[in-house]
């Protein structure tokens, strides 16, 4: 049913769609979209970097989830893209949810690098998670402490882009009331709330977006 939906031909193809996945969210985690999309996950030193060039370039559609979207928030005014979704965004992920619990993620990669993602993943709301192949270590440290330290004024937010926002009523990572907050500052934006976690699985995300 995913594949059917992404062929239709009137959707943008993996050369128009850019997928900005977030924290461990490795391809595995959306084995559809990370196909049908330029899929990226902006881990490790420089990346940030990277995806500011990424959306300035054109694009018929950009997706991101988690710490994806907190990063096009932050280069919103870069973007060039027709359409912008964003799942589960944030402003300040260690004012929104716990410092404490991102230094203790921190702690846990040094010493079982694939039991903490798995209970990352856990707190994500996945069920029959893959097995976690780790490729990119210093990349997962690197994407925590960034967290740690990055911000966003809600006055820098200001963009006419057509805009959706879609978050889980179940989120355990990120509260239902930031999503709630950043539309203050998007009165134009379309929001769906959906009865997931973290992690909106990909069908639902598709759904929403192209029905």
């Amino acid at each position: 049913m995913q594949t059917r939906i992404l062929k239709t031909n009137n959707r943008p193809g993996p050369d128009r769609s850019l997928f900005i996945s977030g924290w461990a969210g490795l391809p595995c985690l959306f084995p559809c979209l990370s196909k049908k999309t330029r899929f990226i996950v902006p881990l490790g030193p420089g990346r940030a970097a990277g995806v500011k060039s990424l959306v300035e370039q054109e694009w018929d559609i950009i997706i991101a989830w988690s710490l994806g979207a907190h990063l096009c928030l932050k280069n919103i005014r870069r973007i060039r893209a027709k359409r912008l979704v964003l799942i589960a965004p944030f402003l300040d992920f260690c004012r929104d949810s716990s410092r404490r619990k991102v230094l203790e993620m921190i702690s846990g990669l040094g010493k079982n690098p694939e039991a903490t993602v798995r209970w990352f993943w856990r707190m994500c709301g996945i069920k029959n998670a893959p097995e976690v192949i780790i490729e990119d270590l210093p990349g997962l440290e690197s994407g925590l402490r960034f967290l740690c330290r990055s911000r966003i004024d809600p006055a820098e937010i200001v963009t006419d882009l057509p805009i959706t926002l879609i978050h889980g009523l179940n989120d355990k990572i990120v509260p239902i009331r930031v999503p709630e907050k950043i539309l203050e500052h998007l009165p134009h934006a379309c929001y769906f709330s959906l009865p997931y976690g973290h992690l909106i699985p990909e069908e639902e995300i598709i759904r929403s977006i192209y029905e």
